[in-house]
C-alpha cells in the first residue's frame, strides 16, 4: 500500500526520462538492471529506444526526445537551457566539447547511450550546471556525406549545415561549412520608469519602440583530423573558425516624459571572427590506466558600434581582440572497488578592447587560473559515492588593478538504493563564483538618457556552496524524480544603483552581502504505450533571498511544463510546454516567456522532413518581462518578439553513407573559449 501511494505521488509531480527493461549487466564492478535508464551518484545513463533515433534528425533533435529533466532543447534556435538559471549546460560528443555543427551533423543511428550528469566533477570546471555526454561509435571506413538545414516559412530565420566524413582505417577526415541569417522587426518593447530625483520628486518615462529591422548573419568553417586506435591511443587536431556580421540593427522608440512626447533613434552594428585550434592526445596505459591532454589556442577578434540620441547624441565604438589558450591533463586508473582521477587545468587570456567616441577607455586585461585536482569515484556495498578534492587560484590585472585568489574545493556525492526501485543521493559542492569579464572593465558606458552601465575593476570571486538531496523512483515504465537544491552564494557580486547630484543614475557590481536560493523540483516520464506514447511533466517551486548592503529582497516563483510524444511508423509527433523560468538576482527580476511547440516528423529515404510549428495560436508572445525594485529606480519592462507568434519552420536532413564499419571511440577533455570580454 506504500508502495503504491508513492507511486501515485510521485507520478502527479512527474516528467521525464527513458523507460527501462529487465536484464542483468555489470557496469564498472556494480551489478544494476540493464534499462533504459541507469541512476549513477552524478546523474543518469540514458539508452535512447531505437524508434527514438529513427525518428530524430539531429544531436539536438535526440537529446529533445529524450526529455532530460529541467533543461530546454530548442531545435529551431540550436540551444540548450539549463531552466533553474543554475549555470551553463555543456555537451560532450566522445568527451570533446560538441560545436553546434557537430550537433546538427550527428548521426542519430550511431549514438550509444547519453550521460546526463546532474552533479558534474571538478574536472568540467565552473559554473556548469549538467553535462550532456553523447557517446557513439566511430566509423572505420567509408564516406558520409549529408545537409541538416532548418528554415522559417513565416520569417526570414534559418540555419544550414553541410558535412562531410572520409574513414579510411584509423585515420578519419572531417569537413563541415554552416551558415545562419536572422532579418525580422524590432522586438515590440515597453518599458514604465520610475526616477527618484534628489529633489525628493518622482521623474516618470515610458519608452516604447515604434520602428526598428534586426538582422544578423554568420558562418562557420570546420576541419577536423582524427588518428586513432580505439582500444590504446586517440589524436585529433580541429581547426575551427566563426564569422559574424550584424549590418546594422536600428530602432525608433517613443518617449513619454510627463506630458511631452519625443522620439529617439538608435543603432548598433557589430563584426566579429574567432578561429581556434584544439589538439587532444588519449592514450591508454595497459587495462587499468589512461592518459588524456588537451591544448586550445583562440582568437577573437571584435568590433562594435553603438548610436543612441535619446536625450542627445551618444556614439561610441570598440575594437577588441582576445587571446586565450586553454589546457588540461587527466590521469585515470581503473582500480577496485574503485576509479582514482587526477588532473591539472590551466589558462592564460589576454583581452584588449580599445573604447572610443563618447567612451573613452582602453582595457588591458590579463587574466589566469589553474586548479589541480583528484576525484575518487566507486561503492561500498550498496552505497555509491563519488569524491573531488581540488585546489583552484586565479590572478586578475587590469592597468593598476591586482588580484589573486586561491580557494580549496571539497566535493562529495553519495548514493544508495534503498529498494530495487528507489534511489537516494545528496551532493555537496563549493567553488569559486565569479562575475562576467565585461563587468570588471573601468568602462562607463551610457544606456539611455537617465542610465549608466559602470564596471568595477575591483570585483571579488566569490565561495558558492551548493547542497543538494535528490529521491529517484523508477520502475520499466515509470522513472521520476524530487530534487532540492539550495545555494549559498556570501559576498557575492551584486548590483548597485547610485544617484548622482544631477540625477544620473548610475548601475554598476560591489561585493555584498550574498543571494541565495532553495530550488524544489518534481520531474518524471511515463510510457503510457512503450515505444510508442510517452508523457513527461515537471513542476518546482523556487525561493530566492539577496541581501545587498542597503537592500534585501526575497522572491517566489514557479514553473511546471509537459510533452507528449508519440510514434506511429514513420510519423513522429510531439508537442512541448513550458511556463518558463522566473528568478531574482540582486535587486532585479526576470521572468522568461513560455515555450510551446508541435512537431511533426516523417521519415523517408537517407532523410526526414520536419515541421515545426512554435507558440501556436500566438501573435506576439512574450519573450522576457523583468523589474527593477531599487529605491532609487522602478523599471516594468515587458518584451515580445512578433516573429516567433505562430513560427513554422521546415527542417529537412539528408545523408548519404557508403561502406560505414563502426567501433567505439575515447575523448575525454572538453575545452573552448567564447567570451570577448566586451562591456555593451
Amino acid at each position: 500500500m506504500k508502495q503504491t501511494v508513492l507511486l501515485l505521488i510521485l507520478l502527479f509531480c512527474s516528467a521525464e526520462v527513458p523507460a527501462q527493461d529487465e536484464k542483468t549487466v555489470d557496469l564498472d564492478g556494480i551489478e544494476v538492471r540493464a534499462s533504459r535508464v541507469i541512476i549513477r551518484p552524478d546523474g543518469r545513463r540514458l539508452i535512447p529506444s531505437d524508434k527514438q533515433k529513427a525518428a530524430s534528425t539531429s544531436g539536438y533533435s535526440l537529446l529533445n526526445k529524450l526529455s532530460l529533466p529541467n533543461l530546454r532543447v530548442d531545435e529551431v534556435t540550436n540551444s540548450i537551457t539549463a531552466l533553474g538559471n543554475k549555470g551553463m549546460v555543456q555537451v560532450l560528443i566522445n568527451n570533446r566539447s560538441a560545436s553546434v555543427e557537430d550537433m546538427l551533423s550527428l548521426s542519430p543511428q550511431s549514438v550509444k547511450s547519453v550521460d546526463f550528469i546532474e552533479n558534474p566533477g571538478l574536472r568540467y570546471g565552473t559554473d556548469v550546471a549538467y553535462v550532456v555526454h553523447i557517446h557513439t561509435l566511430r566509423a572505420v571506413s567509408g564516406y558520409t556525406v549529408g545537409f541538416n538545414g532548418l528554415n522559417s516559412l513565416t520569417t526570414l530565420y534559418g540555419h544550414n549545415t553541410v558535412y562531410g566524413q572520409l574513414n579510411r582505417g584509423n585515420s578519419e577526415f572531417g569537413v563541415s561549412y554552416n551558415s545562419g541569417y536572422v532579418s525580422r522587426s524590432a522586438s515590440d518593447y515597453d518599458e514604465q520608469s520610475f526616477y527618484h530625483l534628489a529633489d525628493q520628486t518622482v521623474r516618470s518615462i515610458t519608452r516604447r519602440n515604434v520602428d526598428g529591422k534586426m538582422s544578423s548573419l554568420n558562418h562557420g568553417v570546420q576541419l577536423k583530423y582524427t588518428l586513432a586506435d580505439s582500444s590504446s591511443y586517440v589524436f585529433q587536431a580541429l581547426l575551427n573558425g566563426q564569422f559574424s556580421r550584424i549590418p546594422k540593427n536600428s530602432m525608433t522608440r517613443e518617449l513619454q516624459d510627463g506630458t511631452d512626447y519625443t522620439l529617439s533613434h538608435s543603432s548598433n552594428r557589430e563584426t566579429s571572427s574567432s578561429p581556434s585550434l584544439d589538439l587532444y592526445f588519449y592514450r591508454a596505459l595497459g587495462k587499468r590506466q589512461e592518459l588524456t591532454l588537451n591544448v586550445v589556442g583562440t582568437l577573437i577578434d571584435t568590433y562594435w558600434k553603438q548610436t543612441d540620441d535619446e536625450g542627445e547624441d551618444y556614439r561610441y565604438s570598440v575594437d577588441g581582440k582576445t587571446y586565450s589558450l586553454l589546457s588540461e591533463a587527466v590521469y585515470e586508473h581503473r582500480l577496485q572497488p574503485f576509479t582514482f582521477s587526477l588532473g591539472a587545468h590551466y589558462s592564460l587570456k589576454y583581452t584588449a578592447n580599445q573604447y572610443s567616441g563618447n567612451v573613452e577607455s582602453l582595457n588591458h586585461i590579463h587574466t589566469s587560473s589553474g586548479d589541480v585536482y583528484g576525484e575518487i569515484a566507486g561503492s561500498w556495498g550498496r552505497l555509491r559515492y563519488k569524491a573531488d578534492v581540488g585546489i583552484t587560484q586565479s590572478r586578475y590585472r587590469q592597468d593598476g588593478f591586482r588580484d589573486r585568489f586561491w580557494m580549496f574545493r571539497p566535493k562529495f556525492s553519495l548514493g544508495y538504493p534503498m529498494t530495487d526501485r528507489l534511489y537516494l543521493s545528496y551532493t555537496f559542492d563549493t567553488y569559486k563564483h565569479v562575475s562576467r569579464i565585461a563587468l570588471t572593465s573601468d568602462a562607463r558606458i551610457r544606456q539611455n538618457s537617465m542610465e549608466w552601465l559602470v564596471g568595477n575593476p575591483n570585483l571579488q570571486p566569490a565561495r558558492l556552496r551548493e547542497h543538494q538531496a535528490r529521491f529517484t523512483y523508477q520502475t520499466p515504465r515509470l522513472t521520476a524524480n524530487l530534487v532540492g537544491t539550495y545555494r549559498l552564494v556570501p559576498h557575492s557580486n551584486m548590483v548597485v544603483y547610485e544617484r548622482t547630484n544631477d540625477n544620473l543614475f548610475i548601475q554598476t557590481q560591489r561585493n555584498q552581502r550574498g543571494v541565495s536560493f532553495l530550488v524544489v523540483q518534481a520531474t518524471g516520464r511515463y510510457d503510457v504505450i512503450p515505444e510508442k506514447l510517452i508523457v513527461s511533466m515537471n513542476g518546482g517551486i523556487n525561493r530566492f533571498w539577496n541581501r545587498g548592503d542597503a537592500y534585501t529582497h526575497t522572491y517566489t516563483s514557479y514553473s511546471y511544463g509537459a510533452s507528449v510524444q508519440a510514434y506511429l511508423g514513420k510519423w513522429m509527433l510531439m508537442g512541448i510546454f513550458d511556463n518558463g523560468w522566473s528568478w531574482m538576482e540582486g535587486e532585479g527580476v526576470g521572468i522568461s516567456g513560455s515555450v510551446s511547440s508541435i512537431q511533426a516528423t516523417y521519415r523517408i529515404r537517407n532523410g526526414s522532413i520536419s515541421l515545426h510549428w512554435n507558440n501556436p495560436f500566438q501573435a506576439h508572445p512574450r519573450s522576457l518581462k523583468s523589474e527593477v525594485r531599487s529605491s532609487l529606480i522602478q523599471k516594468y519592462i515587458t518584451t515580445r518578439y512578433r516573429h516567433q507568434g505562430n513560427m513554422v519552420s521546415l527542417n529537412f536532413t539528408w545523408r548519404l553513407s557508403r561502406g560505414q564499419k563502426y567501433r567505439d571511440v575515447q575523448r575525454t577533455l572538453q575545452n573552448k573559449e567564447t567570451d570577448a570580454g566586451i562591456l555593451k
